[in-house]
């Protein structure tokens, strides 16, 4: 990938002109656990200036005891609406 490539990547994802979401393609339902998560993988990988990729990237760096605290306080959350 050129220099050009990767500077018109980033600010397509700065901008929001990058392609739709893997979960927002035609199909998505149908497809199975390992399907989606190969999908999402894939759009990471081809996007990785977007927003998405940045949190997935995120997500990924927590400990177990983190994410723990991170679905307990989405529970919280979730509870209080």
């Amino acid at each position: 990938m050129t220099a050009l490539q990767r500077r018109v990547l980033k600010l397509e994802a700065r901008l929001g002109l990058t392609v739709p979401a893997p979960w927002e393609r035609p199909g998505w339902e149908a497809m199975s656990e390992a399907e989606q998560f190969g999908a999402v993988e894939d759009y990471v990988a081809a996007y990785p200036h977007s927003a998405f990729a940045q949190r997935w990237r995120a997500l990924e760096s927590l400990t177990d005891a983190e994410l723990e605290a991170l679905i307990a306080e989405a529970d919280a959350v979730l509870r209080r609406e």
